[in-house]
C-alpha cells in the first residue's frame, strides 16, 4: 500500500461544517433521517476517525521499518 501520496483538495473541495458533521455522524451510526444528529453518534464519529487515524500511523511506522505484520 501505498502512504507517499499527497493530495491538496483545493477550496472548492472544502466541507461546509453541515456536510462534515453529517458525515461524521453517519460513521457514528446516523442514518440521516428526519432527524438532526444525536451528540451520541458524533461522538462515535469521532472516535471511530481516531481508530482509523491510529490504523494508518501504525502502518505507516510498519512501511518505515520495512516489516511485516504477524
Amino acid at each position: 500500500m501505498r502512504t507517499d501520496v499527497t493530495w491538496d483538495p483545493g477550496r472548492e473541495d472544502e466541507p461546509t461544517l453541515h456536510p462534515a458533521m453529517h458525515h461524521i455522524a453517519g460513521l457514528g451510526g446516523y442514518q440521516d433521517r428526519k432527524r438532526k444528529p444525536c451528540p451520541k453518534s458524533l461522538w462515535r464519529g469521532l472516535q471511530r476517525i481516531e481508530d482509523m487515524a491510529q490504523v494508518f500511523g501504525k502502518l505507516r511506522a510498519m512501511e518505515r521499518n520495512d516489516s511485516r505484520p504477524p
